[in-house]
């Protein structure tokens, strides 16, 4: 379906367009129930990585990472992340879920030179609620949705102008519970900790796929994640939205494929990706996660899980209207309460975005048309 008409619609009535008021509902209606059965076809993956030797490793880039590992170094990381409002997460261990080990904890965050913003520019409200869930900004920024409209091949991901990204892998397995209650200032007991960061409603965390870590994160550590939101779920309800087939969850690496603009830095990272993959996950070798020191090759695939998260989001949202962006942090409430319990397939995927919605977003639109009508015959 033309799910950018239903966007660009909600996004130029928030800002009072009257171009608005021209747009025929008919037609709006007609392309939203007529095209919701139309399975449109997704950006296919830039490369079939199965077609690469995984016997070699992929050359590896310069750190773009600090290594935490000491609390001097986790109080500078909390300084650098207490002025985020977004930060992507992820963990690396043994069998990671209700019985794992947790031995990296993966964190990344886009500051912006303006002070007070969030990494879509605008602060993001929160919503009362004992859910403790954010409230999506009103107007995604604008990103390229797909390869073809992204800018040329580069070096590095692509972040808006006045934006850093600082990348950080906490080694949890030598600093174990230090790790969460090293408090930005000791002298002062209210001030930031890691595990104050990841149970805020100040902050939002984005993730993929959040069952294991926050699973391994309760059961550990006693860390109850809060704010977050599932990138893996906001996929699967932009492919409902479309009417296009979504009855699994997608990994990671065919999310990144799909929906960002290709760059050599991206493409390095998925190839380092498949070569981890091969070598560790598939060989049931995830003891190396302990091991001291750790490889350098595992600390780049470790920093590579939250490298592009932002920029995910950037994109997902684009198309999302405010309304399902608030549906997919509604889900992932719900992936953390339940997503570990036995019986529960962990590959199918939810229902987020329902007939329903497509109907009450159609309905809202026709609202608004009607009022800004009647305004513009005052």
């Amino acid at each position: 379906m033309n799910c950018h008409l239903i966007q660009n619609y909600f996004n130029c009535t928030s800002r009072h367009s009257t171009k608005c008021a021209s747009l025929p509902l008919s037609k709006v209606t007609s392309l939203i129930l007529q095209n919701r059965g139309r399975a449109s076809a997704e950006p296919e993956p830039s490369q079939n990585l199965e077609q690469y030797d995984s016997s070699a490793p992929i050359k590896l880039r310069s750190r773009d990472f600090q290594l935490v590992e000491t609390p001097g170094q986790l109080q500078d990381m909390l300084k650098a992340l207490s002025g985020a409002h977004t930060v992507a997460m992820d963990c690396e261990g043994v069998n990671l879920g209700h019985t794992g080990k947790l031995c990296l904890l993966q964190l990344a965050a886009r500051k912006s030179s303006h002070a007070g913003a969030s990494s879509s520019g605008t602060k993001i409200p929160l919503v009362q609620g004992k859910t403790d869930a954010l409230k999506p900004a009103s107007t995604p920024p604008v990103i390229p949705a797909t390869r073809s409209a992204a800018s040329a091949v580069s070096n590095t991901p692509v972040l808006k102008k006045g934006s850093q990204l600082q990348l950080f892998i906490v080694d949890i397995h030598k600093l174990q519970w230090r790790a969460f209650h090293y408090r930005l200032d000791p002298t002062d007991p209210s001030s930031l900790t890691l595990k104050s960061l990841l149970e805020s409603s100040n902050y939002t965390k984005l993730v993929y796929d959040v069952r294991s870590d926050a699973s391994n994160l309760l059961q550990q550590f006693d860390v109850r994640l809060r704010s977050m939101y599932d990138l893996q779920l906001a996929e699967v309800a932009v492919r409902q939205m479309r009417g296009v087939p979504a009855k699994w969850v997608l990994p990671l690496e065919k999310s990144l494929s799909n929906w960002l603009p290709r760059s050599s830095a991206l493409e390095q990272d998925m190839l380092h990706g498949h070569y981890i993959s091969k070598h560790y996950h598939q060989g049931n070798r995830m003891e190396v996660w302990q091991e001291r020191p750790l490889k350098e090759e595992l600390l780049h695939y470790a920093a590579a899980d939250v490298r592009y998260l932002h920029l995910l989001q950037d994109v997902l949202d684009k198309i999302l209207p405010p309304p399902l962006v608030q549906k997919v942090y509604s889900a992932t409430i719900s992936r953390i309460r339940t997503g570990n319990l036995p019986g529960l397939s962990r590959s199918s995927a939810p229902d987020i975005v329902r007939p329903s919605d497509v109907r009450q977003l159609t309905e809202q639109l026709r609202q608004r048309e009607v009022e800004k009508r009647g305004e513009l015959q005052r």
